[in-house]
This record gives structure tokens, C-alpha cells and sequence, in this order.
């Protein structure tokens, strides 16, 4: 595995093993319950995601940032703008 993917591959790991603990604690009645907390756990990671995918200059601090601030809304929007936006060539001198 590459280096620029182990950060993403370890994040969806620990959000896949979220489930499945969730899943084995009860938490789940049905398929349901199971299909929303991965969906949501895929939504959550979208910048990270668009970030790595896009070899982002910035996708570390993007991944940090989607952690720590991504649970409210602007900290998530932040991170997902972040991660769309493309540095602009310099101009040659």
C-alpha cells in the first residue's frame, strides 16, 4: 500500500471497526440501522476522501481537520471546500 493511502485506509478501518462494534454491542435492530451508520461514516470522510484522491497538497492537514472539526457542519464544509480547491500555477518570471 502506498504511503498516501495508509492515512485514509487506517480512517475507514476505524470507522468500519466502529460498526461492527456497534453491530456486536446490539446497537443495530436490522440491516437498517447497520446501512445508515456506513453511509454516514462514508459522508463524513468526503474531503478526506477528495482530498487523497486528488493528491492534495494539503490532504494531512485536510484528514486532520475533517477529524477534529468535521462533526459540525462548518468545520465539515470547511474541509470539503479545502479539499476542492486547486492551487493556481505560477507564472514563469
Amino acid at each position: 500500500m502506498s504511503r498516501d493511502l495508509m492515512i485514509p485506509a487506517a480512517i475507514a478501518g476505524a470507522a468500519w471497526a466502529t460498526v461492527a462494534l456497534f453491530a456486536a454491542l446490539g446497537w443495530f435492530d436490522d440491516w437498517t440501522g447497520l446501512t445508515v451508520w456506513s453511509i454516514a461514516a462514508l459522508v463524513y470522510f468526503v474531503p478526506t476522501i477528495i482530498a487523497f484522491s486528488a493528491d492534495h497538497r494539503q490532504r494531512v492537514a485536510i484528514c486532520a481537520l475533517n477529524l477534529v472539526a468535521g462533526w459540525t457542519l462548518i468545520g465539515w464544509v470547511v474541509a470539503l471546500v479545502w479539499s476542492l480547491m486547486r492551487e493556481r500555477p505560477q507564472p514563469a518570471h
